[in-house]
């Protein structure tokens, strides 16, 4: 797609995507929120529990065709010292912010 060989859209740390688009189902702690769920920061987002409905979720406040998904974990800490990051995921995207649809590979949600 042609699409494809455009530039990021700005979720990274410093993006052009404004930390009021983050948004979660839920927050571990103030230093853990969702605003924080971006690329090359020094915190993450991390959910209070470890509940397989936890979300985060982003507005990107315009329609884009989306070709990749990067993610990565917190980085270690002095007071964690170590590292923590989500496994597996599924995206749902939304065009009117209520109703999400399952991104989906060959019929079947994608994990």
């Amino acid at each position: 797609l042609a699409a494809c060989d455009s530039q990021a859209i700005g979720l990274a740390s410093g993006g052009r995507i404004p930390d009021s688009s983050f948004s979660a189902s839920s927050i571990f702690k103030a230093i853990y929120a969702a605003k924080y769920g971006r690329l090359n920061g020094r915190r993450a987002w991390e959910p209070k529990t470890n509940d397989l409905d936890d979300y985060l979720q982003i507005d990107l406040l315009y329609e884009y065709v989306i070709c990749a998904v990067a993610t990565q974990g917190n980085p270690p800490t002095q007071s964690i010292g170590a590292q923590e990051w989500t496994t597996e995921y599924k995206l749902r995207f939304s065009l009117n912010g209520t109703t999400f649809l399952p991104y989906k590979e060959n019929k079947l949600d994608k994990v």
